[in-house]
């Protein structure tokens, strides 16, 4: 075999890795959207006041910094603040009349995206619990959360 033959031969598989990888992240990509949509007609998310369909959530303060974080939809309701993560079944639900406090933060668990993020601070029935999520217009968050809690406003 020639040093060509073995440069071709190397540049062929490189270039069949990437077709592979294109073909992956397309199906992906599409399976997200075809989930997004399912969660975007779901009576949960379907008369809700504001939505973003990729808030990053940063995860939970109890389950501690070994947790993915993931990307997902998340809704403010009439009822309060409902998130349901793309991968998996992670769903996070929040009443307004368990939410504490309301706060922007530079990052979560030790983890950034360099931007602001929206803390909540809740009640559970196992005790107080703060999530973080990065949204895309967090002053609209942080207002229409305030807005239905007269407590904390």
């Amino acid at each position: 075999m020639t040093v060509t033959n073995i440069i071709l031969l190397v540049l062929g598989i490189v270039l069949l890795v990437f077709v592979v990888l294109f073909i992956v992240f397309k199906l992906l990509i599409r399976a997200m959207k075809k989930r997004r949509q399912v969660f975007l007609e779901s009576p949960m998310f379907k008369n809700a006041i504001l939505v973003d369909s990729m808030a990053n959530f940063f995860g939970t303060l109890s389950a501690g910094r070994m947790q993915v974080r993931g990307t997902g939809l998340l809704a403010l309701t009439r009822d309060g603040l409902a998130f349901k993560m793309y991968a998996g079944s992670r769903e996070v639900n929040i009443a307004y009349r368990d939410i504490n406090a309301v706060t922007i933060v530079k990052s979560f668990l030790g983890k950034t995206v360099f931007r602001d993020l929206i803390q909540i601070t809740y009640k559970t029935p196992s005790g107080e619990e703060t999530s973080a999520w990065y949204v895309k217009d967090l002053n609209a968050w942080v207002t229409g959360i305030k807005n239905h809690m007269p407590q904390i406003r």
